[in-house]
């Protein structure tokens, strides 16, 4: 057969198996139409000639890379970047599948510049292509792609680059060299240092973000709380006098001492949230007092006890609410109005301890561990929005090396859950 024949077919069918795998990326139907034939047979035909003329197989490839995007963008009505994505893709899919069709031969060591083996070659990839276009729905993994985060396009294509590049010098080149190999080895170390200053850059970024979240979620309310330190300072002079007065309003000792009693018991209720303000970490002090008056809505009472304002943790301060309030919302709903929920909050050693106590049923220590496992729930109302609270408590716990217990006790004949979270 006449080499430029041969080329022909090969340049028809790599054409084919491309339209395939975008077709399965698409998720469309294939359908033959005269403009198809006519611009695949005229593609097959130029790229032929091409290659034949110039006896250098670099320039027709980038001349495809470029029709086949045009052709991409034009057929299916992509945007170029699309086009890109979707050449990129199919590229990749399509040089490992031709990789895995010539493992035979080079099992047989029969040299892929025989034409013949590169047309057999060439045909099995178009019917592996075949079979993923009618059995392997491709398009879910190309949509993912398309639309996830510029942080995994950006690692994916930065990967995608280095796989092209070491599968054209091996394809443009097939003397394997000591300085191929450095070569290819300076390549992968390069693209793996890039993708991990990306990783850690993404990480950076979602830490800063989740701050900036905490930040514009829990600010206003400690401005709340120096608003209520103002106020009450206003209010001093009105309570010395009120204080200064009960000696007139109250005819007996007993009388006296219930209103200086009463008077105290409002004041030190009324100062709770303020002793908030002297804990170091504002943020987490705002989200204490949210929790305060979303348990006063449902007539629990919050009851903060603060031992040691200067907390010290290695954990960063979201994560610290996001575990706290793991906790306190579980207790919050667990417990029946009119009931309180104790807290006492502590620091030594770097490290913060959190105890939190409300009422609740005895728990053996079979279920404490089960408690703690993925998608265990003694809620039977929507249990599958359950059961994963404690399970990501206790991974964060393990990943900042700290400590979560549970342990049961009694009250005055009530029965008392405590968790003592140290991070």
């Amino acid at each position: 057969m006449p080499l430029f024949i041969q080329n022909i077919f090969i340049y028809f069918i790599e054409f084919l198996s491309f339209y395939f795998l975008s077709l399965n990326f698409k998720k469309c139907r294939f359908k033959v139409t005269f403009s198809l034939c006519i611009s695949s047979l005229l593609f097959s035909s130029i790229f032929s000639a091409i290659d034949i003329l110039l006896h250098n197989p670099i320039l027709p490839f980038f001349l495809q890379c470029i029709c086949y995007i045009l052709f991409f963008q034009i057929n299916f009505h992509l945007k170029i970047q699309e086009a890109v994505h979707t050449y990129l893709f199919a590229f990749i899919l399509n040089i490992t599948l031709q990789f895995v069709s010539f493992i035979p031969t080079q099992l047989m060591h029969i040299s892929l510049t025989n034409k013949n083996i590169q047309l057999l070659g060439i045909s099995i990839t178009f019917f592996l292509c075949m079979l993923l276009y009618f059995f392997v729905p491709l398009h879910n993994v190309y949509s993912y792609t398309l639309n996830t985060s510029i942080f995994t396009q950006s690692v994916l294509t930065n990967t995608s680059i280095v796989y092209i590049t070491i599968i054209l010098f091996y394809r443009f080149h097939t003397v394997s060299t000591l300085e191929t190999t450095l070569l290819i080895a300076f390549i992968i170390i390069t693209a793996i240092g890039m993708n991990g200053e990306l990783i850690n850059t993404n990480f950076k970024f979602i830490k800063k973000q989740k701050e900036l979240e905490n930040y514009t979620r829990y600010l206003p309310i400690v401005e709340e709380l120096i608003e209520q330190v103002r106020i009450r300072q206003h209010k001093h002079d009105n309570e010395i006098q009120a204080l200064c007065a009960l000696p007139m309003t109250c005819s007996t000792y007993d009388e006296l001492k219930n209103a200086l009693e009463q008077h105290s018991q409002t004041s030190f209720q009324n100062n709770v949230p303020i002793t908030l303000l002297k804990l170091n970490y504002k943020l987490f002090a705002g989200f204490l007092y949210q929790k305060t008056i979303e348990s006063e809505k449902k007539g629990i009472t919050l009851s903060i006890s603060i031992k040691n304002f200067a907390l010290q943790t290695v954990v960063p301060e979201y994560e610290l609410l996001e575990m706290t309030g793991i906790l306190l919302d579980n207790a919050i709903e667990a417990t029946a109005e009119g009931e309180i929920i104790n807290v006492s909050i502590d620091s030594y050693q770097s490290k913060v301890c959190i105890t939190i106590s409300n009422p609740g049923p005895l728990i053996d220590t079979k279920l404490q561990k089960l408690m703690f496992q993925k998608g265990y729930t003694t809620k039977s109302i929507h249990a599958e929005q359950h059961g994963l609270g404690l399970y990501i408590l206790k991974q964060k716990v393990s990943a900042y090396q700290g400590m979560i217990l549970m342990e049961n006790s009694k009250q005055f004949e009530k029965q008392i859950l405590t968790f003592r979270l140290i991070i």
